[in-house]
């Protein structure tokens, strides 16, 4: 007999685009959603009445609505657990065994400190947020971390440099081995995993970058097996598929997922924008090999991977509660894409997983 998945949404936040507020697009994906999973269960956590309104008053069988009595304002960044807000309702959910795992486009930094509340999985020392990005011509790579680990806040912690530099360390480390545990789920046997960084020689990348090195090494043969540690590697080597996991600090990897992002969205432009200037003969003499191209199925397979929507939402792992963030200006596809990658990542039993991993395979 299948598993019921139990997963709930946060309808309250998310960017507002075209000044439509975020309820709308993510209610008409959980409307799908409940078509296409009938045996899943949904919970919605946002102001009723504009839950209701989106639903066009009609609840579908498996939904259920947990009323928001607080509200995270546009643009704010909370300091502490909100009470009553839809995530903080969220989590509670979770902590009481009611869901599996949350859905949300609200702020990152919003939804880090809520998720405090589900407690980390015994052994964790620093959960990771986890996303895949397209190998051409076909496949993935996962990126992580893309912002759950700062090193400022080790240096803010008033510890001693070289404390912070050690402690850091074993944290991206942490977020290797939690990453190895989900790449393991997606058919990844033995994933291969490279320390991002300016260059592969012995004396380059940051204290805390030669530091988790070190570390890697000193455990290959107790890795043996579970994961192939590929040293240092530049943003090349993930980007031609030669890892399965690109291993980095929260910072750097954020900035490395945005500026991928706008490098396509500018080379779309650039096509669209000549496309739109050309004259009328051009246009005619370039018909035959845009039918061509378009009929292509590489060509085809080439734009769907590299179409951000279908890689919307990112995984927080590591809590006890599967945590899928998407992006503040998510298409209503994109809602639908992040939800469905929360629904099948509970499917997936990683919390014993990654409890029995970090157990055999963190230092001691």
């Amino acid at each position: 007999m299948a598993k019921t998945l139990k997963i709930g949404i946060d309808a309250d936040n998310g960017d507002f685009v075209e000044n439509d507020i975020p309820t709308r697009k993510i209610i008409s994906a959980v409307s799908r959603i409940s078509e296409d999973y009938p045996l899943a269960e949904l919970v919605v956590a946002g102001n009723r009445e504009k839950v209701l309104d989106a639903l066009g008053k009609r609840i579908p069988k498996n939904v259920r609505i947990i009323p928001s009595t607080a509200y995270i304002s546009r643009g704010e960044k909370i300091h502490c657990h909100m009470p009553g807000s839809s995530l903080n309702n969220l989590v509670r959910e979770a902590r009481a065994g009611n869901i599996e795992g949350i859905f949300t486009i609200g702020n990152t930094a919003n939804v880090g400190k809520e998720a405090i509340g589900l407690r980390r999985i015994t052994g964790v020392i620093k959960p990771t947020l986890l996303t895949p990005i397209p190998v051409y011509p076909e496949g993935v790579f996962f990126l992580t971390d893309i912002g759950a680990t700062s090193m400022n806040q080790n240096q803010q912690d008033g510890k001693l440099y070289r404390t912070a530099i050690e402690e850091f360390a074993e944290e991206i480390y942490c977020q290797g081995i939690i990453a190895t545990v989900y790449a393991r789920t997606q058919e990844v046997l033995v994933p291969k995993l490279g320390l991002l960084t300016v260059g592969q020689e012995e004396h380059k990348g940051s204290d805390w970058v030669l530091r988790t090195d070190e570390l890697f090494k000193s455990k290959a043969r107790n890795l043996e097996g579970f994961l192939e540690y590929a040293g240092k590697i530049e943003q090349k080597h993930a980007m031609r598929g030669q890892v399965d996991i690109a291993l980095s600090d929260g910072h750097t990897g954020n900035q490395l997922l945005k500026l991928g992002e706008e490098i396509i969205y500018t080379a779309k432009t650039i096509v669209k924008d000549i496309a739109k200037n050309l004259r009328l003969l051009e246009k005619l003499a370039c018909t035959p090999a845009a039918l061509v191209l378009r009929r292509n199925p590489l060509v085809r397979r080439v734009i769907e991977s590299y179409n951000p929507t279908k890689y919307n939402a990112a995984l927080l792992l590591g809590y006890r509660g599967i945590i899928s963030k998407g992006h503040g200006d998510s298409s209503e596809e994109a809602v639908y894409k992040g939800i469905k990658r929360a629904l099948d990542s509970c499917g997936l039993d990683l919390g014993p997983k990654i409890e029995e991993a970090v157990k055999r395979y963190m230092p001691k």
